[in-house]
């Protein structure tokens, strides 16, 4: 079965910007929106399949130190211009309703160290100084109305019909998840480079589980998916207007990562074992077949030669 027919007859309304960068600001690499970068909007469910296998090949990239870091990068900001920023400042609290309070509390997570700080302090962290005046000096020449980070609510687009329409379909949500999708928003590289990565230990943890056969190797894997997992997103039932106002359940994810978190669930524990990683290539991917062993013919067909010439050299070795 494929993934998104878990899916069926529900939704999870997300955007993107089309195109992403890295700039530097306060000793830290931080991915961004380009400045020349259109907002995208899209139901993240529809993708479900594609986003979790390219997740998870950034994933492996990073666990393999033999990928060369540019390579990294571009797999990365790659994935934003398809998918989105993960959404950290909205996944890492308690609570992304955090905007009015006068703290935000951040739990224990594998990103940010737990702590207690001020709403402002917590928010410019996504916000670097250097984006902020590139976009005031873009601002002078496309009039972009530029509000105060913590004042009147700002567009999340453009032009004022693209802006009315992502408030309009967006209008349920938070005010700090809308702030995500500003194209001031950054989150630091490295912060997604560690996030990809957990994501493709934790695969790894459950496809070789079986197959281990130190007990302490195990009971490391059983605390390792004890760990996985966060805050429960919210849902409700509605008609869908954009198809024919068929009822649908309506996910109301507060950032793209607790989307990926609870797509990857489902995949995880699906006794089929769907997500599979290549014999040949290496990279992950949505095994339609149960047998299955490659994500391609050709990677299957390579295997096959390689190791038909193999047995072949075996062969004459030991007939010398």
């Amino acid at each position: 079965m494929k993934l998104q027919h878990w899916f069926d007859n529900q939704k999870a309304d997300w955007a993107h910007f089309d195109e992403y960068i890295i700039i530097r600001s306060g000793g830290k690499n931080y991915v961004t929106p380009s400045m020349k970068a259109k907002i995208v909007a899209y139901d993240s469910l529809t993708v479900a399949e594609d986003m979790i296998v390219d997740a998870l090949n950034i994933g492996i990239m990073c666990v393999n130190n033999n990928t060369a870091e540019d390579i990294i990068e571009k797999a990365i900001l790659d994935f934003c211009g398809k998918y989105g920023l993960l959404g950290f400042m909205t996944s890492l609290p308690t609570t992304p309703e955090f905007w009015e309070d006068e703290t935000v509390h951040i739990p224990k997570n594998p990103i940010l160290r737990p702590a207690k700080m001020p709403v402002k302090e917590y928010v410019d962290m996504f916000f670097p100084p250097e984006k902020e005046e590139l976009m005031n000096q873009k601002a002078k020449t496309m009039q972009w109305f530029l509000g105060d980070l913590l004042g009147n609510e700002p567009p999340i687009g453009i032009g004022e019909r693209e802006t009315y329409a992502l408030q309009m379909k967006f209008k349920g949500m938070s005010f700090a998840q809308r702030k995500t999708f500003q194209r001031g928003y950054a989150e630091p590289y490295y912060w997604l480079y560690e996030q990809f990565r957990d994501w493709a230990n934790m695969l790894c943890a459950v496809r070789f589980y079986f197959d281990e056969r130190d007990e302490t190797m195990r009971e490391l894997s059983r605390r390792a998916m004890f760990a996985f997992g966060g805050i429960g997103p919210h849902y409700r039932v509605i008609f869908d207007v954009e198809d024919d106002d068929k009822p649908k359940i309506k996910w109301d994810f507060h950032s793209l990562l607790q989307t990926i978190q609870v797509i990857l669930s489902f995949a995880l524990t699906d006794e089929a074992q769907p997500l599979r990683i290549c014999k040949e290539c290496s990279k992950v991917y949505y095994a339609q077949d149960p047998r299955s062993q490659f994500c391609t013919h050709d990677c299957k067909n390579r295997y096959n030669v390689r190791k038909s010439r193999n047995n072949k050299q075996e062969r004459d070795n030991s007939d010398e």
